[in-house]
This record gives C-alpha cells, structure tokens and sequence, in this order.
C-alpha cells in the first residue's frame, strides 16, 4: 500500500501539484514515519517549495533511520553549508 501511496505522491510532484504531493505524504508519514523513502520524498517536495528547513527536517530523519544513507547526507550536508554561510561584506560596508 506505501509503494501506491508514494507513486500517488510522485506523480502529483510530476504535474506540479507540490501543496497536493506535501499534504499527501505528510498524512502518509503520520502512519509511516520510519519510511526512508517517504522521508526522501518528502524532503525532495519541501526542497522544490522551497522550504529549506523543511527538507533538512526530513533528511536528518533519514539519517537517523538510516545513518550510511548517501542521498540524505549530501543533500543534509549542502543545505547545512547554505544555512552557515556567512557573507561579512555585507556586515561591513
């Protein structure tokens, strides 16, 4: 039943429907949090939202099911040095 669910989900990101496809597999993580996949997939929705946090949310959940998980800790890790970035001439006119 979670594979149909999460292509439901794949194919509502694919027609462009992202507030369709977050709400979606948000109720689905509330039955299937342990999901790396539907985590993945939701974090890949948030990112296309635009809702940095969000996604970072959901690849650290990854990472805590499945802590070798190369796709969740490169994207974890990008979006971690965009939130650390820092550029001081702006500080300093």
């Amino acid at each position: 039943m979670i594979d149909t669910e999460l292509e439901v989900c794949r194919g509502l990101v694919e027609e462009g429907k992202l507030e369709d496809a977050y709400l979606k597999i948000t109720q689905l993580l509330e039955d299937h949090d342990e999901n790396v996949e539907a985590n993945l997939l939701a974090a890949d929705i948030c990112s296309k939202m635009q809702n940095m946090g969000g996604a970072l949310n959901h690849y650290n959940r990854v990472l805590d099911l499945d802590p070798e998980n190369k796709v969740a800790k490169s994207n974890a890790s990008m979006l971690g040095n965009i939130f650390n970035f820092r550029y001081t001439d702006l500080y300093n006119p």
